[in-house]
């Protein structure tokens, strides 16, 4: 398979293959949104980092006026994909982070 970005939390096994675009958690493949799986590559390459909701509208969708709401809509699919809603955690006027 492809190269691999592979991160273990205490709420998930991720395993993202960003060359041919799948994803398995928990050991299982599963077929996600293009913009869910952007967001997910997003955050495991930064799993130091919080960030906020304009970063990540401008990482997901460059040069369009994107309201905050729709990213917030976006986390939760993407947390609801993962099975567990602290997989990624809300940092308070920083923004949205991976959970070690």
């Amino acid at each position: 398979m492809a190269s691999m970005l592979s991160i273990k939390t205490q709420f998930v096994s991720l395993r993202l293959y960003p060359s041919v675009r799948q994803v398995s958690i928990n050991g299982r493949m599963r077929k996600l949104s293009p913009k869910v799986f952007d967001l997910l590559l997003l955050l495991v390459t930064r799993p130091e980092q919080s960030l906020s909701a304009e970063q990540i509208s401008e990482a997901l969708y460059p040069g369009r006026p994107i309201h905050r709401s729709r990213i917030g809509v976006l986390v939760y699919r993407a947390r609801r994909e993962l099975g567990n809603l602290r997989a990624i955690e809300s940092k308070f006027d920083l923004g949205y982070q991976i959970r070690a």
